[in-house]
Parts: C-alpha cells; sequence; structure tokens
C-alpha cells in the first residue's frame, strides 16, 4: 500500500475514474503554470536585453513562445535568439584595444564557483575515461 505524503492511499487513485471535461481541464491549467513559469525566463531576458543595450551593444533579438500538443505530450517551447553583427564585433575590438570598452567581469565568488565547477568536471571526465578503458580491457579478454 502507498501512501503519500498528505496520507491519502495512492492505490485508490487507480481506481478513481475521470471525465473527458476533467482532462482537457487539468491539460489547460498545467500549460497556463508552465507558461506563467516559462514567461519568468523570458521576461528575465528582456530585463538582461536591456542591460546589454545599456552597454551600448546594438543586439538583435527575437523571442518565440510556441506550444505543441501531441497525443502524448503538451510541448511549450521557448527559443531565445541572440545575434551580434561581424561589424559590431570589429568595433567592439577597436573600443577595446583604445581602452574605451571594458566588459564587466563575474563577482569573485561566482567565478570561484565556476573553477569549482570545472574542476569537479574535470574530475568526473577522468573517471568517465578510466571507466572507459576499463570496459575496452574487459571486451579484449572476452
Amino acid at each position: 500500500m502507498e501512501i503519500s505524503k498528505n496520507g491519502i492511499n495512492m492505490s485508490n487513485l487507480r481506481d478513481i475514474q475521470v471525465s473527458e471535461f476533467e482532462i482537457s481541464l487539468m491539460k489547460r491549467d498545467m500549460t497556463d503554470f508552465l507558461f506563467r513559469h516559462i514567461l519568468k525566463v523570458r521576461h528575465f531576458f528582456d530585463y538582461q536585453y536591456r542591460i546589454l543595450l545599456s552597454y551600448g551593444l546594438r543586439i538583435k533579438s527575437d523571442v518565440t513562445t510556441n506550444v505543441y500538443e501531441d497525443d502524448n505530450e503538451v510541448t511549450i517551447e521557448l527559443v531565445i535568439k541572440a545575434s551580434l553583427s561581424k561589424e559590431q564585433i570589429i568595433e567592439l575590438a577597436k573600443r577595446r584595444k583604445a581602452r574605451m570598452l571594458k566588459l564587466p567581469k563575474p563577482h569573485p565568488i561566482i567565478r570561484q564557483r565556476e573553477r569549482e565547477m570545472k574542476e569537479i568536471s574535470e574530475e568526473i571526465e577522468k573517471e568517465l575515461i578510466q571507466l572507459l578503458e576499463e570496459i575496452k580491457k574487459t571486451e579484449e579478454k572476452k
């Protein structure tokens, strides 16, 4: 007998019948719920985009949100594209060389976390390589 956190017997869920209307209503509610959370990401990008514009960058952006529905699932897709022209990259390189542009660096704590994550990923990579070599050796023995 499976019991959930709120004390409901989970085996009773198998016996509960729901109508097509209830399924449709839940699908709509969950899609709206997920969509609201995905829009938070979009709004955060818009905020960051305005910051980039304040640095004087002429970035082109395209944000699209699509909702797809299959028989088995509902998919919400958020696509964020940001592009910088080659002419502007050249101009920015010239401005940096003339010391007219200094891009902000991440906070030292963030840089420390990034270094730690990189060290951990390198350790994991080494372990995976060793495991692959051991697997190859065992296959060669067979």
